[in-house]
């Protein structure tokens, strides 16, 4: 994963394991070389069960929330 960005993202079925995102999956991906530039996501599974747009507006708008980018860098011009 050397010079990839990766947006670190857990999906889980408590929110007991909401900071694994930070304290774990970041951490490893930083390991193995990838660029983590914002916070990690974390989604319980049941919020995977709701209607697709109402859970794609969720994640962008939490994307914003954590620092990332929401289109590509570069686009628009």
């Amino acid at each position: 994963m050397r010079g990839k960005t990766a947006v670190p993202l857990l999906v889980a079925a408590a929110d007991k394991h909401a900071l694994a995102v930070e304290v774990h999956l970041k951490p490893l991906l930083a390991e193995l070389g990838a660029q983590v530039p914002g916070r990690g996501l974390f989604v319980d599974e049941s919020e995977l069960a709701a209607d697709q747009t109402v859970l794609i507006t969720s994640l962008r708008e939490r994307l914003g929330e954590a620092g990332w980018f929401l289109s590509p860098v570069g686009a628009g011009r």
